[in-house]
C-alpha cells in the first residue's frame, strides 16, 4: 500500500509543521506493526474533532449554570482556529431548536500587538457581562489575556472566563518555536528554546500561565496564575491510558521524522533538534494508527475508500484519549469542563458526550460549592 502524505511546513509550523509532527507517522507505524498482522504488506520505506460540536456543548454548560449573558473574545491566526470555535458557538446560539438562548453582549477580536485597544475592549466587556468566553491560539496570549483581565479589575469572584479548546490541553500547553515578537506589554518575544515549567498538571503538561520561553522576565506568571482561578476550560478529553507510550512519543516524535520510514532531509527537519513536537502531532498519530487498524481488518480494501472507512469504525486508546469512530467516519466527541482546585491542579467537573446530535452530561464532581466554586468561597 502506497500512502501519500500532504504536509505543511511554513503555515502554523508549531501546530502542523511536518518537521515537528511528521515523526508521529513512524511511531504509529511501529505500533501498527506490533499489534496487527501485516505479513502480506511490505513496510519498506479523522480523529480530528468537528468544531461545530463545541458550540452546542458550551450552550449546555451555560444552561446548566443559568448564564444568559456572555461576551466572546478571541485572537486570529493564519489558520482560523479560534474564529471557527467562536463561529460554532454563534451558530449554536442561532439554532431555532434551542430552548436556552443566551445573549451575546460583545464579540470582539483581540490584537495582542495593540495594548490600548485590548484594554478598551476589556472595559467594554466589563460594562456588559460577567461571563466571558475566550480563545487564544498561543499559550503566551492566554497568559497575557489573564494578566490584562487582572489589570482591568476583572478577576474578582463575580467574573467567570470560559476557555474554548479542541486540542486536549485543558489548562496546559505545548511548547512552541515561533519566529516573531510580541509587544512587551502583553507578552515577550519567543526565544526558541523549550523547557519544563514549575507548575505541571496531572496531564503532564505545563500550566499555560507560565512563561517558560522568557523565564518570567515580565513578572506576570504569578498574576496570570491567580487569574486562572477565575477560568474554566471546555476542551476535548485526552486521558491517555498508556503513559509509558505517551512518554516515548514525547521523547522521540520530533527526531523520528528524520528516520525510517520518512527520512525527511529538509532544512527544517534536519535542524529540529531543539524544538518541541507540533500541537497536532498526537492527532496525526491517532489518524494514521486508525488507518492501519482499518487496513488490518479489511486488507483488500486499501483501494476502496468507502469500505475502508467503515472498517475504521470502532474504539481504541490513542494519544488523544479514548477514540470512538462511527461508520460514517466521525469521532464521538467527549468534552470535559475543567476547573482548578485550591492547589492549582486541573480537575473535571462535567463530561459532555456529543453523538448523533445528542449531548449526554455526566457530573464528575460532588457539591459544586466544594469543587468548581471552591476557590470562590463556594459561590457561583
Amino acid at each position: 500500500v502506497v500512502v501519500g502524505i500532504a504536509a505543511a511546513e511554513h503555515v502554523m509550523t508549531s501546530s502542523i509543521g511536518w518537521s515537528l509532527c511528521g515523526g508521529a507517522i513512524g511511531i504509529a507505524l511501529d505500533k501498527i506493526k506490533e499489534e496487527y498482522d501485516f505479513s502480506d504488506f511490505d513496510f519498506s520505506s479523522k480523529t480530528k474533532w468537528c468544531h461545530l460540536r463545541i458550540g452546542f456543548c458550551a450552550l449546555e454548560v451555560l444552561a446548566n449554570f443559568g448564564w444568559d449573558i456572555v461576551s466572546i473574545l478571541y485572537t486570529e491566526s493564519e489558520i482560523p482556529y479560534c474564529s471557527a470555535l467562536m463561529d460554532s458557538f454563534v451558530d449554536a446560539v442561532s439554532d431555532p431548536s434551542n430552548t436556552f438562548v443566551p445573549t451575546i453582549a460583545v464579540k470582539q477580536v483581540l490584537d495582542p500587538k495593540n495594548p490600548d485597544d485590548y484594554l478598551r475592549i476589556l472595559q467594554m466587556v466589563q460594562q456588559r457581562s460577567r461571563v466571558v468566553i475566550f480563545c487564544m491560539d498561543l499559550p503566551l496570549d492566554r497568559r497575557a489575556f489573564l494578566a490584562k483581565a487582572s489589570e482591568a479589575g476583572m478577576t474578582t469572584e463575580e467574573y467567570v472566563f470560559i476557555m474554548f479548546s479542541t486540542r486536549s490541553q485543558g489548562f496546559g500547553m505545548h511548547f512552541y518555536f515561533m519566529g516573531y515578537i510580541r509587544l512587551p506589554s502583553l507578552s515577550n518575544s519567543f526565544s526558541g528554546h523549550t523547557g519544563t515549567g514549575k507548575d505541571v498538571l496531572s496531564s503532564g503538561l505545563t500550566a499555560f500561565w507560565e512563561d517558560t520561553e522568557n523565564k518570567n522576565t515580565d513578572g506576570l506568571d504569578a498574576i496570570a496564575k491567580q487569574a486562572a482561578k477565575r477560568a474554566i476550560v471546555l476542551d476535548i478529553d485526552a486521558t491517555v491510558s498508556n503513559q509509558t507510550y505517551m512518554a516515548h512519543f514525547k521523547t522521540d516524535v520530533v527526531r523520528r521524522v528524520r528516520e525510517d520510514p520518512l527520512f525527511c532531509n529538509t532544512e527544517e527537519c534536519l535542524t529540529n533538534g531543539n524544538k518541541s513536537r507540533g500541537t497536532y502531532a498526537r492527532q496525526l498519530h491517532d489518524t494514521f494508527y486508525m488507518f492501519g487498524m482499518g487496513l488490518s481488518r479489511e486488507p483488500t480494501y486499501y483501494h476502496d475508500a468507502t469500505n475502508l472507512t467503515k472498517a475504521m469504525a470502532g474504539d481504541f486508546s490513542g494519544l488523544t484519549g479514548e477514540v470512538q469512530m462511527t461508520e460514517n467516519n466521525t469521532r464521538i466527541a467527549v468534552f470535559m469542563l475543567y476547573y482548578l482546585d485550591s492547589n492549582f491542579q486541573q480537575q473535571v467537573f462535567m463530561t459532555l458526550t456529543y453523538e448523533d446530535a445528542n449531548i449526554n452530561i455526566t457530573l464528575n464532581s460532588g457539591d459544586p460549592s466544594t469543587t468548581i466554586w471552591a476557590t470562590r468561597n463556594g459561590k457561583k
